[in-house]
C-alpha cells in the first residue's frame, strides 16, 4: 500500500505518484464493513529508462572515429545497443556493456562518405520499460 486517501464529496479520489520503476496500481475500498476489499482493475504503468546519448562530433573526414556515449538513468547493468538508421528502419550496429555507474561508451568509424544517424536502446527489463536515446548525426566528408 502506498497511502490512504479520503473521496471527495461526490466519491471521487486521486494521487499523484511517480514512480521509479513499472507497477500496476489498484484503488482499495475500505470504507465499510460491507464493502471492505473491494478493488479496482489493476493500471499498469510502464517507466522507461532514460538514455542519454552524445557525440564527440558531429563532422568528420572519412577515416576518422567519433564516440557516442552517454548514460542509462536509473543506474542499471546489462548491455545497450547502438542502431543506424539505414533508409527507414532502424538496423544493430553492435552492443556495449554498462560500467558500474551505468555509462557506456561507442567507437564508430564511417566507411563511407555521408550523413549518418545513430541512436542507442537500453532493452526492456523486469522493472522498466526500454530506454531510446535522441537520434545524432555525424556527417562524414
Amino acid at each position: 500500500m502506498l497511502t490512504t486517501v479520503t473521496s471527495t464529496s461526490a466519491g471521487a479520489v486521486s494521487y499523484t505518484h511517480k514512480p521509479s520503476w513499472s507497477i500496476s496500481y489498484r484503488w482499495q475500498y475500505a470504507g465499510s464493513t460491507a464493502l471492505f476489499g473491494t478493488t479496482s482493475a489493476a493500471v499498469a504503468v510502464s517507466v522507461r529508462t532514460s538514455v542519454t546519448a552524445a557525440v564527440s562530433a558531429t563532422s568528420m573526414k572519412l577515416g576518422k572515429t567519433v564516440t557516442i556515449s552517454g548514460t542509462v538513468g536509473p543506474k542499471h547493468t546489462g548491455k545497450v545497443t547502438l542502431q543506424r538508421l539505414s533508409g527507414t528502419r532502424w538496423v544493430a550496429v553492435t552492443t556495449a556493456s554498462l560500467t558500474s555507474s551505468s555509462n557506456y561508451s561507442f567507437k564508430v568509424k564511417p566507411t563511407a562518405r555521408g550523413s549518418y544517424s545513430y541512436r542507442v536502446v537500453k532493452p526492456a527489463d523486469t522493472d522498466h520499460a526500454e530506454g531510446i536515446s535522441t537520434r545524432r548525426a555525424v556527417k562524414v566528408t
